[in-house]
């Protein structure tokens, strides 16, 4: 999968599930959530730690101003 910004997945969610009001939006976010933890688990790679912690630092740096 391409790299992109989580926002733009949540766009492409929800314009697939044709929401676009924010309540509903959330009740679309969270089913999926639910979907996903309540199905199998997978073991964490080492790609899927070093992919968590690039997003989790583009987070943070998108959010502190120099």
């Amino acid at each position: 999968m391409p790299k992109r910004h989580i926002g733009s997945r949540l766009d492409d969610l929800l314009k697939a599930e044709g929401t676009f009001d924010h309540a509903q939006a959330l009740a679309v976010i969270e089913a999926k959530l639910l979907e996903g933890l309540n199905g199998p688990e997978t073991a964490m790679t080492a790609a899927d730690w070093k992919t968590l912690r690039q997003q989790a630092l583009a987070s943070v740096q998108g959010r502190i101003k120099p």
